[in-house]
Order: structure tokens, then sequence, then C-alpha cells
């Protein structure tokens, strides 16, 4: 199902680095995948001296798909401040590690918390995002005789076909964006002397 909200998302993975009285943050921001364990193992990995390996992730915002993880930190002092910041700047879809290296200094709650979120800001600033507009799904029906004549149809309004079911008649679901919605069903059931089918959502 697409998101009703706008969101941004990262366009690939990006890194970037702050240091913080001695410490390295090692930002990995990237798009989130269908196991973001495994995505987070990977960097655990690529950066095996890290003493954390600190992680947010944010679905679709306005579902309940996000997690995040403090990994060793004092608690609420990384993964909170993290994902706040993943949600304060408009993201979705996305998933960030940010990896420490202690520098010998103690940073204290206060210290961790700005870090951490700086670590995440700097690679959000860094990083080519991509805008994702909520997406409003279309079903309609039609005879057979017609589909040439909607397919046209379909170019013209320039609406995605996702789906289609061919049994006595054609019944295929298109997507638009949420903001045209309203003006697309209004312009097919302009033409339901055609023996097209609006179905409601």
């Amino acid at each position: 199902m697409s998101s009703a909200i706008a969101y941004s998302r990262p366009a690939g993975p990006y890194q970037s680095e702050i240091a913080v009285k001695r410490s390295r943050f090692v930002a990995d921001l990237m798009p989130l995948a269908p196991d973001p364990r495994a995505q987070i193992e990977v960097i655990r990995q690529a950066q095996p001296k890290a003493g954390h390996h600190c992680w947010a992730y944010i679905g679709d915002p306005d579902s309940t798909d996000r997690d995040s993880s403090d990994d060793g930190e004092p608690k609420g002092t990384a993964g909170k401040p993290m994902l706040a910041m993943l949600q304060g700047l408009g993201l979705g879809q996305t998933l960030v590690v940010v990896s420490r290296y202690f520098g010998g200094v103690k940073l204290g709650t206060g210290g961790l918390v700005r870090a951490y979120g700086q670590a995440v800001r700097e690679a959000i600033e860094q990083a080519e995002l991509i805008r994702v507009e909520p997406m409003d799904r279309i079903t309609l029906e039609f005879p057979y005789d017609q589909a040439g004549w909607v397919e046209s149809l379909r170019r013209e309004l320039k609406a995605e076909q996702v789906d289609s079911v061919y049994g006595e008649r054609i019944r295929v679901v298109w997507q638009v964006e949420a903001v045209r919605g309203e003006s697309v069903r209004a312009e097919l059931a302009a033409h339901s002397h055609l023996g097209l089918v609006l179905y409601k959502q």
C-alpha cells in the first residue's frame, strides 16, 4: 500500500563522517531494504573496529514500520535521536547506521544525543534525496471492445497500471499522484456511457 504522506528517501547509499572531541561518528545512510537487520550487519562488518553501531530506520511515514537501537550507548542517547532526525526531516523508507569510534573523551548523555543527531543530519544534507509523492489507486472495469481506447486514455492521463484481471470484462488498477486522483476519477466517470465502471476504494 502506498504512503498517504509525501516523503523523501536517499537515492542510494551515502556515507559521511563527523568528529566530536576526537570521537569519530561515521554515518551510513541508505534506502531501506526488506531486511534492515541484514543491512545493519553489512555495516558492522564494514566497520569492525567501531565501538558502537547505532541505527534507526523508518518505512512509510504513516505506518508503524520504524525501529532504533542504542547498541550499548546509554539508553536514549543514540537510536531515538537518530530516528527523530529522520522523522523531523521528512524521510521515509530510510535506514541510517552511525558507527562510533571512541576518541578517549566522554561526551555525556547530552553530548551523545547531539553528536548522533548531527551525524545523521550531516549524512542527509550530503545525500541526493528522491521525493516520493502520495499515490491514489483507481480500480475500473470495462468491456473488451474498449480496451484500446482505455489504454490510450491511461497514457493521456499519465496513470500507471499496477494490476489487471481478465474475466468476462477487463478490470484494471491504475495508480496516480494523490493530488490528481479526483480529477482522474471525474474524467473516467464522464465516460461511463462507454461501459466504464469505477469501484470505490
